[in-house]
């Protein structure tokens, strides 16, 4: 989840902005198991 996790970016933030620039396109979030990558929720 790029800005966020290492980065120390605020993944809900990022995540509402990438949901704007992308209304009404079809795209898709992939997380990769094992990644050591922290879990944030969901933007709601």
């Amino acid at each position: 989840m790029i800005g966020a996790g290492l980065a120390g970016g605020d993944w809900v933030l990022i995540a509402e902005l990438i949901e704007t620039a992308l209304i009404g396109c079809d795209h898709t979030l992939v997380e990769f198991a094992g990644s050591g990558a922290r879990r944030f929720p969901r933007a709601p």
